[in-house]
């Protein structure tokens, strides 16, 4: 390695209720602490009270659908033939579409 630290990413995805944004806000406290520099993005303002009083942790809110799409709108065709053809491919591996 060249000296510089690993980066890591963790993604925290679930519906509603099921503690989603508790656990990421966990994981960013810990990391934090552990002195790692990091950014929790999250789509809620705050997340999680108290957040921003965590050395070493920054939050920032994002809009999830106006970002995502912004970033893949211009690919969004192709991704979309790439995902289409991996899909029949899986289908006929698994004998679920026998053409």
């Amino acid at each position: 390695m060249s000296g510089s630290p690993a980066v890591r990413t963790l993604l925290f995805t679930g519906p509603g209720g099921a503690g989603t944004t508790t656990f990421a806000a966990a994981a960013a406290v810990r990391a934090a602490r552990s002195g790692r520099r990091t950014v929790l993005l999250s789509r809620q303002e705050p997340p999680v009270p108290g957040l921003d009083q965590v050395a070493g942790l920054e939050v920032a809110v994002v809009a999830g659908q106006a970002t995502f799409e912004s970033l893949w709108g211009p690919a969004a065709a192709a991704v979309a033939t790439v995902v289409c053809l991996r899909r029949v491919e899986v289908r006929r591996w698994f004998q679920l579409d026998p053409r």
